[in-house]
């Protein structure tokens, strides 16, 4: 049991050892672990990948609307509190969603801009290099990382916040 969960802190703050902090010894670490019979696939796909059928249905709903800027470097979906109510979600049903927009060939910055209730937008950002998406969460009061950040927006429309975000995005990668 503590193999297992020792292995789940590393593959999750690993992002399954695909994140620059991964080293060759968070490797041999993990390989210890497996050593020990733990079921490290299973770990990797119930904390990554697996999905219920509604997250899948909010997923897809988000991939068709996504909208990308002119040269595709940065991509957004929008998703209001009533989609979400119509298809049965709660909030956490969207974990996920701003990584797999990031995962589009050409994108360096994704955002899934999120109504938590009536005019409450969350907006989470992931991203590649040069995009510094802490930054951009910051100029609305947010943080975290510099590729996996968030934050809360009030009393701006939607599309506003993403023409906002998407020129911040632009602005880094022509600096």
């Amino acid at each position: 049991e503590i193999a297992a969960a020792l292995y789940t802190g590393i593959v999750t703050d690993s992002g399954v050892f695909k994140y620059s902090s991964t080293s060759p010894r968070t490797m041999n670490i993990a390989a210890d672990l497996i050593a020990k019979g733990i079921p490290f696939g299973e770990i990797i796909d119930g904390s990554f990948y697996r999905k219920t059928y509604v997250q899948n249905k909010i997923m897809g709903l988000a991939l068709l609307n996504a909208v990308e800027n002119a040269d595709g470097t940065v991509i957004y979906a929008i998703i209001s509190a009533e989609e979400q109510a119509r298809m049965g979600t709660v909030h956490a049903d969207l974990d996920g969603i701003s990584e797999q927009l990031r995962l589009t060939v050409g994108v360096k910055c994704a955002v899934l801009c999120s109504e938590m209730e009536p005019g409450s937008w969350k907006l989470s950002l992931r991203s590649l290099e040069p995009i510094d998406v802490a930054a951009i969460a910051m100029m609305y009061g947010g943080g975290g990382h510099v590729r996996a950040a968030g934050c809360t927006i009030v009393g701006k429309r939607p599309e506003e916040i993403m023409e906002e975000v998407v020129r911040a995005a632009e602005a880094q990668m022509h600096v």
